[in-house]
C-alpha cells in the first residue's frame, strides 16, 4: 500500500512539475519520468490485494510475471517511441502520447484488474467470511472499483480531449482503503505504530543525551577543567546506554496506555 501511494505521488509530482516546463525536449522527458512508475500501478495493486486476501502464495508467480512485464515497459519508456511517443498538447496542458505498443500494455493492465476482480468476488461469496472480515473485503472491493474508474485517463493518451481526472478516483480509492485500515483493521498497523514511536523516542533520547553532555563539557566544563572531546563523547555514550532500557520501557507503557487503551 505504501508503494502504491509512492507511485501515485511520483505520477502527480511529475505532472505538477510539468506546469513549469515549456521546452519541448523537457516535456518529453517529464512524460517519460512520470511513466517510469505509472507503468507499475496496476501490478502493485494486484500485489497488494493478493497480500490482503492472504492468497499471495497462489498468486505469487502471476504477480511476479506482471512485474517483469512492467519492467519491460519501463525499458521501452526510455527506448524510442514504441510505448510512449512524446506528448499531446491540450488546452489545459499536455499529456503522454500512446505509442504502437501502448495497446499491448493495456492488455496486461486488463489482465491484472480482471484477476483482482475475480479474487475479490470469490472472497465476497465465501460463506466462511463473516463479521469484520466481510466488512473489510467490501471496503476493499469498493476501493478497487474507484481505482478502476481512474483507467478512463488512458483515453487521453489516444487524443481524447478532457481533463485527466483519474487521480481523484485514485485518491478516493486510497482514502477508502485508509479508512478500512484505521476503522476496521484491514491491516494490523498497531505493531508498526508502536515500534515507530518507541524507536523515535529512544533515538531522540540517545541523540539528546549525546548533544547535551557534549555541549556542556565543551562550553562550560572546559572553562574550569581540562575536558577533551574524547572524554566527553565517552561520558555521553555511557549515559545513553544507561538510559536506553528505562526509556524504552517507559515509552512502551505510555504508548500502550494512550494509543491502545482499549487493550489496557
Amino acid at each position: 500500500f505504501a508503494l502504491l501511494c509512492l507511485e501515485t505521488f511520483h505520477w502527480q509530482a511529475s505532472w505538477f512539475a510539468s506546469f513549469f516546463i515549456h521546452a519541448e525536449a523537457r516535456k518529453v522527458l517529464i512524460v517519460r519520468i512520470a511513466y517510469t512508475l505509472i507503468t507499475f500501478l496496476p501490478f502493485t495493486y494486484y500485489h497488494f490485494v493478493a497480500l490482503i486476501l492472504r492468497v499471495w502464495e497462489k498468486e505469487r508467480l502471476r504477480v511476479l510475471g506482471l512485474y517483469l512485464v512492467g519492467l519491460v515497459f519501463l525499458i521501452l519508456t526510455w527506448q524510442g517511441n514504441r510505448f510512449v511517443a512524446g506528448y499531446r498538447q491540450f488546452g489545459w496542458g499536455y499529456y503522454g502520447r500512446a505509442g504502437p505498443l501502448h495497446l499491448l500494455y493495456l492488455v496486461f493492465f486488463g489482465l491484472a484488474i480482471s484477476r483482482i476482480y475475480f479474487l475479490l468476488q470469490r472472497r465476497m461469496k465465501d460463506p466462511s467470511i463473516q463479521g469484520r472480515r466481510r466488512t473489510q473485503v467490501r471496503f476493499l472491493f469498493f476501493a478497487y472499483l474507484l481505482f478502476l474508474m481512474a483507467g478512463v485517463e488512458f483515453l487521453v493518451n489516444y487524443g481524447l480531449d478532457f481533463y485527466p481526472f483519474g487521480v481523484f478516483f485514485i485518491l478516493a480509492s486510497f482514502g477508502t482503503t485508509s479508512y478500512a485500515i484505521t476503522r476496521y483493521q484491514l491491516m494490523d498497523i498497531e505493531v508498526i505504530v508502536k515500534k515507530t514511536l518507541v524507536f523515535a523516542g529512544v533515538f531522540s533520547m540517545v541523540m539528546g543525551v549525546v548533544a547535551v553532555v557534549t555541549g556542556m563539557s565543551q562550553n562550560y566544563l572546559a572553562r574550569y577543567l581540562a575536558v577533551n572531546t574524547t572524554l566527553s563523547t565517552i561520558v555521553s555514550v555511557a549515559l545513553a546506554i544507561l538510559l536506553y532500557d528505562p526509556t524504552r520501557r517507559l515509552l512502551i507503557r505510555v504508548t500502550d496506555r494512550f494509543l491502545f487503551q482499549k487493550k489496557v
